[in-house]
């Protein structure tokens, strides 16, 4: 009689093969498993965390965060291919794949869907991250204590280059590490259905990723060899060739796999400009492969190119996996091409150890040399002892009684296996110590402000809330020009540009940030904030918002601003550049200083600057003075902006008509435009007998046009 099954036996079926395949290797994982664990948990956590909180602080900017938001979620919501703006200039498709082939962004679009936020690729992206310290460990174990394996994993999730790329945005490379390491540990351990779905998916993250898998076959065929060539020498060598067809055949692709997956984007968009960043190789890839092979003397020159900042980027590397690593040349190899690119490019940002993605590709597959390099040193010394051991032996037998160490005998008898442990001791934390230095300063200790880690862990203030409340004002569907740290804040949307678009009908920047007077990523020329501004809006554009340099434009807008905080500024003595004057010391001087022209007659600069960036809007310039002598002087202090272009206002001052102590003098002027501000001092052509104690701008209310 059959039994046909029922919701019942199916359902426990289903518990049985749970209980099987989850809950029993759960319950069976060892202790350094459960740490690493509870150390990746914490870990991701901490890190997503501190990702989001430099997103509220504005670190994060357009390039790359803002980017991946708006390809995932214009593929989400519009059907659109990875579609996003930032680069419309040149790249004409509009698509993320018409620059990188990275089809793995596919796989994320479902989930930035149901939660379209930047924490949510923070999440991702730290996951990811955390994930390869698994296999990573699991590579390790099989090659020494479980323990040891657990703590360099955890130091390889810590390490700074791999801290400071999870810190920098969201990346796709962070894919990298997961989808290699588990090809390697799955092909060691012979799981080959495992090995070639973790290799499409590597293949899937970026254009560089075959050369990447061409290093792990690399590395298994070489291992292979060496292996057999230890038993049978040459006959185990071709041995070892025929039955290693895959990983040959895979580091014999690996190359025009590369060229044609960079070939790609430029079918997708084929106005994508060539590479530009390696050097002498060329343009293209083609040209650098042809170059490499063909042209030695240029792969020469690149090496020397930047020799300071490679010879910095190879010992900070060298560091961050406690410098073992080159005795495990051969666990390498999957690093290899990208360290290739660092020593053959020009461009020194490839060439900086922390605070970027290129990191992924290298750090981790230093790990497995390291373990390899600590089992050299551990097999050395325990030769050493041995062969000590064996000295000692000899000695005793030889004289029939307890060998005692003498002047006369060889100075390495005198030595005894206890002393070999301590030198090995003291090697080790040597080593540690050498290294500990390094990584304080690459680390979030480090005092240089060249890495992203003094943003880490800033929590928003005032100014940082005035602007996202700037920023609130802006409906969901309208179209926006966004300055590129705004961006990724605006960047679920169509129609969001992080430069300036003709025609969207908000644009909002911060005038008091780095990127609104720094050159944007290509195309040539380069756009800068503040001169699209300054030369574009000239009429349509009437200010809606500002908050401590926030400011936020609205096209045919016609009513006065929402002020969140006024723009006031305390412009002390010092801050000021002098012509002929100097700066003197005053205990009742309002800043505990003021500006003495020179007693002579001039209409020249007594002082001038400081050249404060300063949004549009209404403001009274507030100026200290004060009678320096009895004798009458004038001195006219001047208004002006962008280096003398547009004087805005003028007040002349007389000595006859101060008291004796400091005094307040004042004027106003109107700013047509986001402007550099500056507060100069001129002679009349008397003798300027007035000490200058500095100014105070402060923002008055009123409807601000530009133009």
């Amino acid at each position: 009689m059959v039994r046909h099954p029922n919701a019942l036996s199916v359902f426990q079926h289903c518990l049985h093969r749970l209980r099987s395949q989850i809950w029993k290797p759960w319950c069976r994982m060892s202790g350094p498993t459960w740490a690493l664990l509870y150390f990746a948990v914490v870990f991701t956590q901490i890190v997503a965390v501190l990702g989001f909180l430099r997103y509220l602080t504005f670190y994060t900017n357009a390039w790359d965060l803002g980017i991946f938001q708006q390809a995932l979620w214009t593929t989400g919501h519009d059907g659109r291919l990875l579609f996003y703006t930032a680069e419309l200039p040149w790249n004409s498709s509009g698509s993320l794949l018409g620059v990188h082939w990275s089809p793995i962004l596919f796989l994320l679009v479902p989930i930035y869907f149901v939660a379209p936020s930047p924490l949510t690729l923070m999440v991702i992206q730290s996951c990811a991250i955390s994930m390869s310290a698994f296999p990573l460990y699991a590579i390790l174990r099989k090659r020494t204590d479980p323990w040891i394996s657990a703590g360099l994993c955890m130091v390889y999730l810590v390490s700074p280059p791999i801290l400071g790329g999870l810190l920098f945005d969201f990346h796709v490379e962070a894919f990298i590490p997961v989808t290699a390491l588990t090809t390697i540990y799955a092909w060691e351990n012979r799981r080959y259905r495992l090995a070639t779905f973790a290799a499409i998916l590597l293949l899937s993250v970026i254009e560089f990723a075959p050369l990447i898998l061409g290093g792990i076959g690399l590395d298994i065929l070489v291992r292979r060899i060496w292996k057999r060539w230890h038993v049978d020498r040459l006959d185990g060598f071709f041995a070892s060739v025929r039955k290693s067809w895959v990983p040959l055949a895979i580091v014999f692709l690996s190359i025009p796999m590369t060229i044609l997956w960079f070939s790609f984007p430029k079918l997708i968009s084929p106005g994508t400009p060539p590479i530009s960043q390696i050097g002498p190789l060329g343009g293209s890839i083609v040209n650098i492969f042809e170059n490499m092979f063909t042209r030695p003397n240029l792969v020469l020159q690149s090496f020397f190119s930047i020799g300071r900042e490679k010879l910095y980027y190879l010992g900070a590397i060298f560091a961050s996996a406690l410098f073992a690593w080159p005795l495990g040349i051969i666990d390498i190899l999957p690093a290899v091409p990208w360290l290739f690119v660092v020593f053959i490019s020009t461009d020194p940002a490839y060439a900086t150890p922390v605070g970027n993605q290129y990191a992924f590709l290298v750090v981790p597959f230093l790990f497995p040399a390291t373990v390899t390099g600590i089992g050299l040193l551990k097999e050395g010394s325990r030769r050493i002892w041995a062969r000590l051991r064996k000295t000692t032996e000899i000695a005793k037998r030889s004289t029939g009684r307890s060998w005692k160490p003498s002047p006369s005998r060889p100075r390495i008898r005198r030595y005894r296996p206890n002393h070999v442990l301590s030198a090995c001791l003291i090697a080790a934390i040597a080593i540690v110590l050498a290294a500990l230095p390094s990584q304080i300063l690459l680390s979030p200790l480090s005092p240089y402000p060249s890495y992203p880690w003094l943003s880490a862990g800033k929590t928003p203030t005032p100014e940082d809330r005035f602007i996202t409340r700037i920023i609130e004002l802006i409906p969901p569907n309208a179209s926006v020009s966004a300055e590129p740290d705004l961006f990724p804040q605006l960047a679920n949307r169509l129609n969001a540009y992080p430069y300036y678009h003709p025609g969207t009908q908000f644009i909002v920047v911060n005038v008091q940030s780095f990127w609104f007077t720094s050159a944007l990523p290509p195309p040539d020329p380069p756009m800068i904030w503040y001169d699209s501004l300054k030369t574009n809006l000239t009429s349509p554009y009437g200010v809606l918002a500002t908050g401590y340099g926030g400011l936020l434009l609205e096209r045919d807008y016609y009513g006065p601003p929402v002020v969140y905080e006024p723009y006031n500024r305390t412009v002390p003595p010092a801050a000021f550049n002098l012509g002929l004057a100097t700066v003197e010391s005053n205990l009742h001087a309002p800043y505990g200083c003021y500006v003495e022209p020179t007693q002579i007659k001039t209409t020249s600069n007594l002082w001038f600057g400081p050249y404060y960036m300063v949004p549009p809007g209404k403001y009274v310039i507030t100026s200290w003075v004060r009678p320096l002598s009895s004798a009458s002087g004038t001195i006219r202090i001047t208004a002006q902006i962008d280096d003398g272009r547009d004087v805005l206002n003028n007040l002349s001052i007389s000595s006859s008509n101060l008291p004796a102590t400091w005094s307040q003098v004042s004027f106003n002027v109107t700013i047509p435009y986001p402007a550099y501000l500056e507060i100069d001092g001129f002679g009349t052509g008397s003798v300027p007998s007035i000490g200058f104690g500095g100014s105070i701008l402060q923002e008055s209310s009123g409807q601000v046009r530009l133009g």
